[in-house]
């Protein structure tokens, strides 16, 4: 008798590695419930944060302004921010929000409230998590504009 299905399988093979993925799964489960952050996302989504955005910097082949943190070596993409911050990458935010999503929104350089709101608008049209805070995914997929061409562009551009 053969360990061997119609397509020429190993079927000795099948609960090993059934096996392995639920002791994998549980490993993962184990170290979320410790607190231990587990990064599963494909190389194209992750994202290495350096901190919370504190200004902001041109960015792409379009040098769209986004928002940023400056760094030792200078001004990083990398970062993050939500409500209660407050420097020129929000503002930039704001702007985009305004000129590219149809927001009305004062440009303040705060990240308030309708700041938050407005931003899970532009994540849920751009289909990704609507959240509400700003980090690689949103940097990435909005569209952002530039004071000296009307035009909303990706930032990656």
């Amino acid at each position: 008798m053969s360990n061997k299905n119609r397509t020429g399988e190993n079927q000795m093979t099948k609960p090993r590695t059934a096996r392995i993925k639920a002791a994998a799964s549980a490993g993962v489960m184990l170290l979320t419930g410790l607190g231990i952050g587990v990064t599963t996302a494909s190389p194209a989504a992750a994202y290495t944060y350096l901190g919370a955005c504190n200004t902001a910097k041109y960015e792409g082949a379009y040098q769209v302004p986004v928002p940023a943190i400056k760094t030792a070596s200078g001004k990083s993409s990398a970062c993050y921010m939500h409500k209660g911050a407050n420097h020129a990458g929000v503002g930039w935010l704001q702007h985009t929000l305004n000129a590219c999503y149809g927001e009305s929104l004062d440009v303040d350089n705060d990240f308030g409230p309708a700041t938050k709101s407005a931003l899970i608008r532009a994540q849920r049209e751009e289909g990704i998590s609507a959240d509400g805070g700003y980090g690689g995914e949103t940097l990435q997929n909005l569209v952002w504009t530039n004071p000296s061409f009307s035009a909303c562009r990706p930032a990656a551009g």
